[in-house]
């Protein structure tokens, strides 16, 4: 079963949380697992940032639920079919994070489909639509960076530079890691060595990247770099722009177990 329950006729912004608070205790009685339910646990995070028009939540039919769900909306549109699966591994990754961006783009994408395509002109209407909602507010926040295959050294490594480390959010990796100066030095001269025209770099300059992208040649630097500062360096794999995230060591199997159950290919840097 598919619900629709609209917010937009509610008579003001308080009256739109009122009523999904109203909704995410109903199915919180009924022991239903639904990202409104831990949106809600978790006090209703970016709520004015998300501020949904309606939330369309699929379910299992039951008539208990279907009552608890009537009464706590005034109206509720029913239909047929739907998912009962949820986006709670993806919201869950996200607040974990506490970036608030990802938050609150997740929290629209999986209960108010319709307005986040609205708001977003660059999202594309795929069936797991709160997994890009994810790297789009992470990408925001400056905790995940992509990194064109057509990349020089430099550009690589001055976007890895800008990460801001996760989970804490606050110190930028080329701050925080030593000797990366010193790398991006490197880069600049093994670009220039490219287009120089002469004998270029010596053949077992780990730069050199012959058989790879110079992008995986310079991560895979960066991340010996930054395993002495007790970072981790994890890469996504999403195509032609990989994308690149920074973590405390402490935190990076918490980070991957939770990137995992959200089915979103990271894996450090090696």
């Amino acid at each position: 079963m598919t619900c629709t329950v609209p917010l937009d006729d509610a008579p003001s912004p308080a009256g739109r949380r009122d009523r999904l608070v109203a909704v995410a205790a109903a199915l919180r009685a009924a022991g239903t697992e639904n990202v409104l339910v831990d949106w809600a646990a978790g006090g209703l995070p970016g709520w004015e940032q998300a501020d949904p028009r309606r939330i369309v939540l699929a379910l299992p039919y039951r008539a208990a639920l279907d009552d608890a769900l009537t009464a706590a909306a005034d109206s509720v549109d029913r239909e047929p079919g739907g998912d009962p699966g949820t986006d709670r591994a993806v919201y869950r990754l996200a607040a974990w994070l506490h970036v608030s961006a990802a938050v609150e783009r997740v929290v629209l994408a999986s209960l108010d489909r319709a307005t986040y395509l609205d708001r977003d002109p660059y999202a594309d209407d795929v069936p797991h639509l709160s997994v890009g909602a994810c790297y789009a507010g992470l990408v925001e926040a400056g905790v995940l960076v992509g990194v064109d295959w057509k990349s020089t050294r430099a550009e690589a490594a001055e976007a890895l530079g800008g990460l801001l480390i996760v989970p804490d959010d606050r110190e930028r990796f080329a701050d925080d890691v030593p000797g990366f100066a010193d790398l991006l030095r490197r880069c600049a001269t093994a670009d220039r060595a490219d287009l120089g025209g002469g004998p270029g770099m010596p053949a077992d300059d780990p730069l050199r990247a012959d058989r790879e992208q110079a992008e995986a040649a310079v991560a895979r630097q960066a991340a010996a770099l930054a395993s002495t500062a007790g970072i981790v360096v994890l890469r996504l794999d999403n195509g032609d722009t990989p994308g690149y995230l920074a973590c405390r060591a402490a935190s990076a199997t918490r980070l991957l177990e939770l990137t995992s159950a959200a089915a979103m290919p990271f894996e450090p840097v090696r």
